[in-house]
């Protein structure tokens, strides 16, 4: 601001000392300083010089918002991977040989429930984390049976993309490896650093589920209430008919 009033003021300066010495202020309505205005008026140079400094501005900004934009492009990527290389799932696994077996072991699940999952893999499959107990004494072992906690990239594609993306609280495949045939239980899914997809864990799945079936039960007894009322009226009708 102090410069803009400095300029303005030389400017007006050289316009006094550029008029003839028998010029008088007193035919002026307005005194020479600080009415820069009068010097702007004066100086046709002055406002092409100002109208050049707009565009020079303009065109700076035009250069500058590309780039702003290339800036967060870049920004929103890189938080989507960091975001995407930090998640972590949690699944429990059985690993066999066959895809008859592993198709026999999950309609056993299906039918007797996710809790006897553990028991299965300690039965039937063929990895080392089946042996994994939540009371066992080396921190290796300890857990669930069956039990994986990995992130994107630390393990097989088809077993990934499975635990990845398969909803929490279900059995996924079999799903085909190079190590045999495999039936994942996701069981807890974290966001990772700086959000994206939702997380999730086998509790909250089973709390949602829960919820749902009292309020199928609650309609449903709502529902049945109300014939039962209908019901009520329509013999109360008749008898007041007859």
């Amino acid at each position: 601001m102090k410069g803009g009033t400095h300029f303005a003021a030389c400017v007006a300066m050289a316009f006094v000392c550029s008029l003839p010495q028998s010029f008088s202020f007193s035919s002026l309505s307005v005194s020479p300083f600080p009415a820069t205005n009068l010097a702007f008026r004066c100086s046709p140079s002055i406002s092409s010089i100002s109208h050049k400094r707009v565009i020079a501005l303009r065109g700076r900004d035009a250069r500058v918002q590309p780039a702003m934009n290339l800036f967060d492009g870049i920004a929103s990527k890189l938080k989507e991977s960091v975001s995407d290389l930090t998640k972590e799932v949690k699944v429990q696994h059985i690993l066999v040989e066959s895809e008859s077996q592993a198709v026999e072991i999950r309609k056993k699940i299906s039918k007797e429930g996710l809790e006897t999952f553990g028991k299965y893999a300690q039965t039937y499959s063929t990895c080392g984390s089946a042996k994994k107990a939540p009371d066992a004494k080396l921190a290796q072992l300890r857990g669930l049976p069956g039990e994986m906690v990995f992130r994107k990239g630390q393990t097989d594609k088809a077993f990934e993309t499975a635990a990845f993306e398969g909803k929490v609280g279900t059995v996924q495949g079999p799903v085909k490896t190079k190590f045999g045939y495999h039936l994942i239980l996701v069981n807890e899914r974290s966001e990772g650093l700086g959000g994206g997809e939702e997380g999730g864990s086998r509790a909250d799945a089973d709390a949602s589920a829960q919820e749902e079936e009292e309020s199928k039960q609650t309609e449903s007894e709502a529902t049945e209430m109300s014939k039962s009322a209908s019901k009520k009226q329509l013999k109360a009708k008749k008898k007041r008919a007859k």
